[in-house]
């Protein structure tokens, strides 16, 4: 397919999207299409919206073709296929960093701690935390 991913995202509805070299971008029939704003970390809802960490950690959603800043930091961000949306925040905890879930408005945080993020269709974090162990909420 091409292209120098740093971080790779895809929604339910089949979007890919991907942030390389402090950009964004969306696959296009073929194609790798630039978006305003930049990201490391990213990840897609079940509508093809993403959600992107930038270099200084602040989270961003694309909203009708604007990039609309959430509350909070975070290291790694996960969304799972019925729309909920977790990250791995800034704060240090043992085996990584405080995890959150977005209520809509806010991140509530939940016990654990981790240095990655991903979620299942379900809704259900996977993490993995500094010493390589793998977690799954419930």
């Amino acid at each position: 397919m091409g292209g120098n991913a740093q971080d790779i995202g895809i929604g339910a509805d089949g979007s890919v999207w991907v942030t390389s070299g402090g950009g964004t971008y969306l696959y296009d029939e073929g194609d790798w299409v630039g978006v305003r704003g930049s990201g490391v970390r990213i990840d897609v809802d079940p509508n093809g919206v993403p959600w992107v960490i930038d270099h200084t950690n602040d989270i961003h959603q694309l909203i009708a073709g604007r990039w609309i800043q959430r509350c909070g930091e975070a290291r790694d961000i996960g969304i799972g296929g019925d729309g909920s949306v977790w990250i791995v925040g800034t704060s240090e905890d043992d085996g990584g960093h405080h995890i959150y879930r977005w209520s809509g408005t806010a991140w509530i945080r939940v016990p654990g701690s981790s240095r990655q993020i991903s979620v299942g269709p379900d809704g259900y974090p996977w993490v993995a935390n500094s010493g390589g162990d793998i977690y799954r909420g419930q």
